[in-house]
């Protein structure tokens, strides 16, 4: 009779051992090492979209506490196809101006849409560097849109620089 209640109390001993183990590592921090496997910059993907998931789930690993800084650098070039000069709403986005530029060789483009905060950090200019304004833009100019954009900050003011180079 007795051995009938030793085998439940060895299964719960078992069972608060390892429960205790685990809570004691979850607490530890140690925090799983990020998966390094990164798509060389040459890699491009079969689907409409420019940046891998995994890494931003990789740099989305980064213990916040390490990481003091992450910004990026984007490039973009294409053929103006749009100009908005006058203050709009596209896809819930407040703009006072903006641009949609498409690829040379394909059929999906991109909005380029800046808010009042923005319109002061706004550089266009042409190949030479000759200063240019907004209403220097033309539809069917070659452009290069430079943006810099702080991952830190909250949207939607992550942009720290933007620069338009007319071809």
């Amino acid at each position: 009779m007795k051995n009938r209640h030793i085998i439940p109390l060895i299964v719960l001993i078992i069972a608060l051992l390892a429960e205790t183990y685990y809570i004691v590592n979850l607490n530890s921090g140690s925090k799983k090492p990020p998966n390094l496997n990164i798509p060389n910059k040459n890699t491009r993907f079969s689907n409409s979209r420019s940046i891998d998931y995994g890494v931003i789930n990789y740099l989305n690993n980064f213990n916040k506490d390490i990481l003091f800084s992450s910004v990026v650098n984007n490039e973009y070039r294409g053929t103006l196809t749009k100009i908005y000069n006058t203050p709009g709403v596209q896809s819930n986005v407040k703009y006072e101006k903006g641009i949609f530029i498409k690829p040379t060789n394909g059929k999906f483009g991109n909005y380029f849409l800046f808010p009042k905060n923005n319109i002061d950090i706004l550089v266009i200019h042409s190949n030479d560097g000759k200063k240019l304004k907004f209403k220097d833009l033309k539809i069917g100019d070659s452009i290069v849109v430079k943006e810099t954009i702080d991952l830190f900050k909250k949207y939607p003011d992550t942009r720290v620089g933007i620069e338009i180079i007319k071809s």
